[in-house]
């Protein structure tokens, strides 16, 4: 198992903690009174000077006998007992930290409820837990709860540790207590803090932080082995054959089909088609073109490539589909077609026009056989003039030499009574005029 980063998370997790506030309700009698201040006085002192040690008896003091003096003593001997328990050598004095620990954030609710307060004591249940309680398997269920009740709180404006945190315990439990945790509400669980991740990377939360957790929850569904290609096309494509319509099905399939490398199954390849069909967007269309061409359904590769190309917001993706498709056809023998094809890619995206270009000229060089008429040798080779034009437009040094030495001779242009400079339509499919030159 991947091991979450936790200096990392503790500083995202703390960065929301707030300063306590409010009025300090000192105690009446004199003698008490200075005795609070003055264990007020040395438990902060040493906290600050992280001698956990020596701020327990005077934070403890505090604790049992002014309870309700400020919320400062629960936010701050949250801290004192946390650092007492990971330092603890000895596992009952640790475990005597731990609950205490646990019942200072129950006493900051009891004596200075807020609604703040409870979703944030909610949270730090959840975050401690991960340090404290992975293999006590009596608590999983108090910190799952724990993390629903931050999530009932605060919906997607919970601490975002919350969201691995609380995926980490699911999978213990399911370990753990395998026939108390389905299988299906595992998924479902994964689902949603999956979406809770990509709306909040889409409102503008820090990515990096989110993409980190979301690979803790691809780490943890992993570490259950809950998904293989057989689960997905067993068990998810059947629910989607029984309603086409159901996009949140289809939409597990093609996410579960990338993470666990089962693209080039049947499931895959109709659920994309559904998410398409219901939520088009460039990638998934062209990821269909690319399948459906792999696979020889042309006509279909085609429809999807121009829609890709509609979808498209970079010029580079709107040529390259261009580029595909000028393929496509030359394949077909639609030679005309995939020259329109590639100069429309070069129009679009000049970095790709020198690849537009020695690809026309490619075709035009390979149609020799099919488009010499057979009376004139000048004429013939003419066809290798126009391929080497494209080959210049495109820069292509190595191809303009190739064609250059088909070019007619200066004796054959003389015998079929023709000049260099003069103009030679070429016909067929390329239609254009070029200029005669000799190879010699």
């Amino acid at each position: 198992m991947k091991k979450l980063a936790l200096s990392f998370i503790l500083a995202v997790g703390m960065a929301g903690m707030v300063k306590a506030q409010g009025v300090w309700n000192w105690p009446e009698d004199p003698a008490a009174r200075q005795k609070a201040e003055e264990s007020n006085a040395l438990y902060t002192d040493n906290k600050n000077a992280e001698n956990y040690d020596g701020a327990r008896a005077p934070l403890h003091w505090l604790l049992v006998n002014t309870p309700s003096l400020n919320e400062s003593i629960y936010i701050n001997g949250e801290k004192v007992y946390e650092n007492l328990a990971k330092k603890a050598t000895d596992a009952a004095a640790r475990k005597n930290f731990v609950d205490s620990l646990f019942l200072v954030l129950d006493k900051r609710l009891e004596y200075f409820p807020s609604a703040s307060a409870e979703s944030r004591v909610a949270e730090m249940k959840v975050f401690h837990g991960y340090t404290f309680f992975q293999t006590d398997k009596s608590r999983y269920d108090e910190i799952i709860a724990s993390a629903e009740k931050a999530f009932e709180l605060k919906g997607d404006k919970t601490s975002s540790f919350v969201i691995p945190f609380y995926f980490n315990f699911l999978k213990l439990k399911k370990q753990a207590f395998p026939d108390q945790v389905s299988d299906d509400y595992i998924l479902e669980k994964y689902d949603e803090l999956t979406a809770m991740v990509e709306r909040r990377k889409a409102s503008g939360e820090n990515a990096k932080t989110l993409d980190l957790y979301q690979g803790y929850l691809d780490d943890f569904l992993a570490e259950l082995k809950l998904i293989d290609c057989n689960y997905i096309e067993n068990k998810l494509l059947p629910k989607l054959q029984a309603n086409q319509s159901d996009v949140k099905v289809a939409k597990q399939i093609v996410s579960y089909s990338i993470q666990y490398k089962c693209t080039d199954s049947d499931a895959f390849l109709t659920a994309a088609q559904v998410v398409q069909a219901a939520e088009p967007n460039y990638g998934m269309t062209k990821v269909l073109a690319d399948r459906f061409q792999s696979m020889g359904q042309i006509d279909k590769a085609i429809s999807y490539y121009n829609q890709a190309i509609e979808l498209a917001t970079e010029k580079s993706d709107k040529a390259s589909g261009h580029l595909e498709l000028a393929r496509i056809y030359e394949e077909r023998g639609q030679r005309g077609t995939a020259r329109k094809e590639a100069l429309s890619a070069a129009e679009i995206d000049p970095a790709k026009a020198s690849t537009a270009y020695s690809f026309i000229g490619a075709m035009i060089f390979r149609s020799y056989d099919q488009c010499k008429g057979g009376v004139s040798l000048v004429d013939d080779r003419a066809i290798f003039i126009a391929a080497y034009e494209y080959f210049r437009k495109a820069g292509d040094n190595e191809r303009m030499a190739q064609a250059r030495a088909q070019f007619p001779s200066k004796e054959e242009i003389f015998t079929a009574t023709k000049s260099v400079g003069d103009k030679v339509t070429v016909g067929c499919w390329i239609n254009e005029t070029v200029t005669l030159q000799t190879r010699d």
